[in-house]
Formats: C-alpha cells, sequence, structure tokens
C-alpha cells in the first residue's frame, strides 16, 4: 500500500501529507516511542515503533484495508482487543468501508456504511469514547484504498 499512497501523493503539485495519515501522526505524536501493536499495513508510519514481541500494549494500531468478512473483522479485533491491550490502551482503528462484506443478513445494521461501522466499533469497545472521522458520499476525490478514511481514535477502557 505504500507505493499506492506515494502515486497518489504524486498527484499534487507539492509533496502533500493525507488528511487521514496526518490525524494518525498527531494521534500518536506525543508517545511514538511506546511500543505500538499492528495489523495490516503500517509501513508508512515509520516513525511509530511498531512491536509484536510483547504480550501487551498501551497503543495499538489496526489497519484493516483488505477484503474481510464483518464477523471476522469483528473476531479480529475483539481477540486483539482481549489479548494485546492494557487497561487505558491508545487504540487507532482504520477501515476501508468499502471492503467489508457480510454472509448472512444483519437485522439491525444501518443502511448508511459509516454508522453502521461506527455502531459496529462503539459495540467492541462499549464505554469507550470514540473520536470518529470519516468522509460523507465518499466519491473517489479520498485514497480510501490507499489510507482508510473511516478512522477511530480513542482510549480502550476495561470496563469491570
Amino acid at each position: 500500500m505504500t507505493t499506492w499512497r506515494l502515486t497518489q501523493q504524486r498527484f499534487f503539485k507539492e509533496p502533500v501529507e493525507f488528511e487521514q495519515d496526518q490525524r494518525i501522526k498527531d494521534f500518536f505524536l506525543k508517545t511514538v516511542q511506546e511500543p505500538t501493536f499492528f495489523h495490516g499495513d503500517v509501513s508508512y508510519f515509520k516513525e511509530i515503533n511498531f512491536s509484536k514481541k510483547y504480550e501487551r500494549y498501551n497503543q495499538c494500531f489496526l489497519v484493516f484495508n483488505h477484503i474481510i468478512e464483518k464477523s471476522l473483522l469483528i473476531d479480529t479485533i475483539e481477540n486483539y482487543k482481549f489479548k494485546k491491550l492494557n487497561d487505558n490502551s491508545k487504540v487507532c482503528i482504520c477501515i476501508n468501508k468499502f471492503l467489508i462484506y457480510s454472509n448472512i443478513g444483519d437485522k439491525n445494521s444501518v443502511d448508511e456504511y459509516d454508522q453502521s461501522l461506527y455502531n459496529l466499533i462503539s459495540n467492541i469497545f462499549v464505554g469507550s469514547k470514540i473520536e470518529y472521522y470519516f468522509v460523507k458520499n465518499l466519491k473517489g476525490d479520498h485514497f480510501n484504498f490507499a489510507s482508510p478514511t473511516s478512522q477511530f481514535f480513542f482510549n480502550y477502557k476495561v470496563i469491570s
């Protein structure tokens, strides 16, 4: 994905940082040296200290930018939540909303992708105050495939 991102950045006359990438960098700015658990293609964010050598983490960055079935997405996120995160872990989840599919109908799901994704994440991280960013009516003028525009930022609080 890094090559695709760099190709898209060259579309502009001046070097540009995509808004969604800058948000991620800003989120981790003060804690870039903290070991950060990761999932997906995070190679563009070289300043963040990615690691998979610890059992638990205070930071987590998950990127889902590939075709994935909804229940597998939920299981993957929940697995990391229970096995990798400490109480009050700093979490960033980025999802390409156009690459999620479901094999079964969900009568509780709303028709709008953005609200449905927010509901999905907030149901996994109940009680967390989630900052959510997306591009309404995405029409190809944002680069969702190089860097997902659906983003969730929060501190995960373990509910006892």
